[in-house]
């Protein structure tokens, strides 16, 4: 752990330098790989793809050619999740949309213009919702 003086703080408080745990944390060993453009595009597009980092992905996918193991792959389980999760924020966002617009409603007794787009926003998540059910079906048969 590093002690280190804030150079601009008047006082002479002592900022600790904060450690990170991360998965394979007790790993020691760093290797440096170089890609061009397109190769690291590959990278970044296929560990989104199986919901890692490019760090992970690249670590995995390593280890698994090492190993003769199976890399990382596409989960549907994990498509999914990731489509829950951006319709859970869409929704977040409706409801602080509505909640803005309400407070508008009640202060001035009018239906204030971002209340309409409240409304746009819920059709789509609910469209997106449908969609995602329906994909769902699909592919549990």
């Amino acid at each position: 752990m590093r002690d280190r003086q804030e150079p601009d703080s008047a006082s002479s408080t002592v900022l600790r330098h904060r450690r990170h745990h991360q998965a394979g944390h007790g790993r020691k060993a760093k290797y440096l790989v170089s890609y061009d453009d397109d190769e690291k595009g590959d990278i970044v597009a296929a560990a989104g793809r199986v919901g890692l980092t490019p760090t992970g992905y690249i670590a995995t996918a390593a280890l698994a050619a090492a190993r003769g193991t199976l890399p990382p792959v596409v989960s549907p389980l994990r498509e999914v999740m990731a489509e829950v999760n951006q319709l859970r924020t869409s929704v977040a966002r409706f409801g602080t949309n509505v909640n803005q617009a309400v407070m508008v409603l009640h202060s001035t007794g009018e239906a204030p213009p971002e209340l309409a787009q409240a409304v746009r926003l819920c059709t789509r998540v609910t469209l997106r919702v449908d969609e995602l059910v329906a994909q769902m079906r699909r592919r549990l048969g």
